[in-house]
């Protein structure tokens, strides 16, 4: 018999005499991950990259990230998806906005649900487009 086997044939013989144990620490733990998820919801965070058209200095281009997550463009952002019991205050902190190689400026949202995310990001990168362009 190798060390192997006697060692299997150990271990087996624990997990018999300590199945209770192991029943109630396997509940315990799905209870609690059961009441963690509960408290911190998922969420799911998407991104939009925008190109920005000629030539940016890299300070043009962060003021221009500064833009896209500022208040100006996410109260029109949360005017134009309307969710209700989410304000523009609560979308400012669920956004954000850097810049990227070249003229790219990414775009990030998180919401709950992977297509509110996509939205969010989706009008966020549309309400700075137009805004740009005034």
């Amino acid at each position: 018999m190798s060390d192997d086997t006697i060692r299997l044939v150990t271990i087996g013989r624990i997990l018999r005499r300590r199945w209770q144990l192991l029943a109630i620490l396997t509940v315990v733990g799905a209870l609690v991950g059961y009441g963690t998820s509960m408290l911190f919801p998922p969420r799911y965070t998407a991104s939009a990259s925008v190109l920005l058209p000629g030539q940016w200095e890299e300070r043009a281009l962060l003021t221009q990230a500064e833009i896209a997550t500022s208040s100006a463009v996410v109260d029109r952002a949360a005017a134009a998806l309307g969710w209700k019991g989410v304000s523009a205050g609560e979308l400012q902190d669920r956004v954000s906005a850097k810049t990227s190689d070249g003229n790219l400026i990414k775009i990030s949202g998180t919401a709950d649900t992977p297509e509110h995310a996509q939205r969010l990001c989706d009008q966020l990168a549309k309400e700075f487009v137009t805004f740009a362009a005034r």
